[in-house]
């Protein structure tokens, strides 16, 4: 066993502590719980984006769903163990890129900034999410392109780049930044190597561009098979771009400016020695990408690959935590392409790993107890979720497996907690409301107009489906549902009225129960 080995090892054992909390700490944020109960109900029969609605990729809902299958519905514990098994898996071939694009000592050194990296932002930075899916196919893709330009053309391992990426951008849609940045790095070739270079580059983007798409197709296929295709485009698709303009138009100002310094103060080391290394370095590299340096290309394509991927962290203005996960990887490899080529002072590399050190020491010792943390540092919606809990077990008490429930508001932990199924399409009540995703608690700004449709759809399921529980979460002003009470909202005010009895109120959460 040589060091590296035992380096690769140690990182491993090293995430697999790191992301401890999990595996005893089963939500780690709201986000999910959404992700979770879809997973449900496409295990239970039901149609993605038709009887269920949210707004991410499909990939993402299927990763839950599959990990039920073979561990049990509603086990986030699992997804955790699962996505720890991920990260470890993403370190390693960041180690085996980091190889290829310079030396084992590169590649280990990006191993170790990528696990930083993955564990030093806001204490829930660890949960399960598209962004921290989408690294290990991305990797793959990124892996296998840079191989193929290494060396001699192989359309196999360019056919599994394509595949991973396409796979990648059903997971989240940003990791189709990654098509950005092979397109730009041909065009690179194309423009330093002349016309000699424009064949074998488009015959390099075709094949890759060929095989990422197949993944999608299968999908589009399967959905027109489903009858599905529309509500998905309108819901997983169209919803999307909605979505970042309300992000664009509603963040405070500073707010955007103020997580992404934070972000950066975060992962500070890895910045200044990229930034050192190409002031000191970078003339040298762009004269030699004429005269067919691999080097040289191979660092262009990093830099292009982070600048994207940072545009895309921050589109719409909503950067939260999460968002910055798809930076890492090309960050860290391009600090850990830069690490061979400084010569440190002692002091200086203590400084450096003695940064990452702390850093992640102290971000470790927030999970912990992650409720508590959020309870001392008085994020707005600490209380949120021991509440939906204290529902949630409460309906798991009153009610048969089989019952379904609805929770008015952004509330779906209920149903995690409850292990009881939602009883209308739209898990979340923002899509139906008028609230706006991501808005402050005490925001003003409400969608202009109320999806008629979609509010068609609603009553309709409830009608149907017959809840026998309706939450409302609107009195206790979690998420800012203070500001949209059911009153608000005649036709649904009408049913509870008729058709509900109050029960209970749990701190300040409104239990109706359908009357027999």
């Amino acid at each position: 066993m040589n060091r590296y080995t035992k380096y690769l090892i140690i990182i491993s054992v090293g995430i697999a502590l790191l992301r401890l909390p999990g595996l005893y700490q089963p939500v780690l944020d709201i986000d999910e719980c959404a992700f979770t109960e879809f997973a449900n109900k496409i295990l239970d029969g039901s149609i993605p984006y038709v009887d269920i609605v949210d707004n991410k990729p499909p990939l993402t809902y299927y990763f839950f769903a599959l990990v039920f299958i073979f561990f049990g519905k509603n086990n986030l514990i699992a997804v955790h163990a699962v996505t720890t098994l991920i990260v470890i898996g993403t370190a390693l071939l960041v180690f085996r890129t980091g190889t290829y694009l310079r030396d084992e000592r590169s590649g280990i050194v990006a191993a170790v900034i990528f696990t930083a990296l993955a564990h030093t932002y806001e204490p829930k930075y660890i949960s399960t999410s598209g962004e921290i899916l989408i690294n290990l196919p991305l990797v793959i893709s990124a892996c296998l392109y840079l191989r193929c330009e290494m060396k001699r053309t192989h359309i196999p391992l360019l056919i599994v780049s394509g595949i991973s990426l396409g796979i990648a951008t059903l997971i989240n849609y940003k990791a189709g930044i990654l098509a950005g940045a092979f397109i730009l790095q041909s065009a690179a070739v194309i423009l330093f190597r002349k016309p000699r270079a424009i064949m074998k580059e488009f015959f390099r983007l075709s094949i890759i561009g060929s095989a990422t798409l197949a993944p999608i197709i299968i999908i589009i296929l399967l959905f027109d098979r489903q009858g599905n295709l529309d509500a998905f485009l309108n819901w997983g698709f169209f919803y999307n771009f909605r979505y970042i303009q309300t992000g664009s138009q509603t963040m405070p100002l500073l707010k955007p400016f103020a997580r992404t310094g934070y972000f950066i103060f975060c992962s500070l080391p890895a910045w200044i020695l990229a930034i050192v290394h190409l002031k000191r370095k970078g003339i040298d590299y762009a004269r030699k990408i004429s005269r067919e340096d691999t080097a040289s290309l191979h660092l262009l394509f990093l830099i292009i690959w982070l600048i994207l991927s940072f545009y895309t962290a921050t589109l719409g203005g909503r950067t939260y935590g999460h968002y910055f996960i798809q930076i890492i990887v090309p960050l860290a490899l391009l600090s850990g392409y830069a690490y061979s080529d400084i010569t440190f002072t002692e002091r200086w590399r203590n400084t450096f790993w003695g940064f990452f050190v702390i850093l992640t020491i102290i971000f470790f010792a927030t999970r912990i107890d992650i409720t508590r943390t959020y309870q001392l540092i008085n994020y707005p919606n600490w209380q949120a979720d021991e509440n939906y809990r204290l529902v949630g077990k409460y309906l798991k008490d009153h009610t048969p497996e089989e019952s379904m429930i609805y929770a008015w508001g952004y509330a779906t932990p209920i149903y995690y907690y409850s292990d009881r199924r939602c009883g209308a399409r739209f898990l979340i009540s923002d899509y139906i409301s008028g609230r706006v995703f991501g808005t402050p608690n005490d925001s003003r700004i409400i969608k202009s107009e109320l999806n008629r449709a979609a509010w068609k759809d609603f009553m309709s399921d409830l009608h149907s489906h017959q809840p026998v529980y309706f939450i409302d979460t609107s009195p206790a002003n979690h998420y800012g549902y203070g500001r949209f009470p059911i009153r608000n909202y005649p036709e649904l005010n009408r049913l509870i009225t008729e058709t509900y009895r109050l029960e209970t109120t749990i701190n300040k959460i409104d239990v109706y129960r359908r009357i027999e």
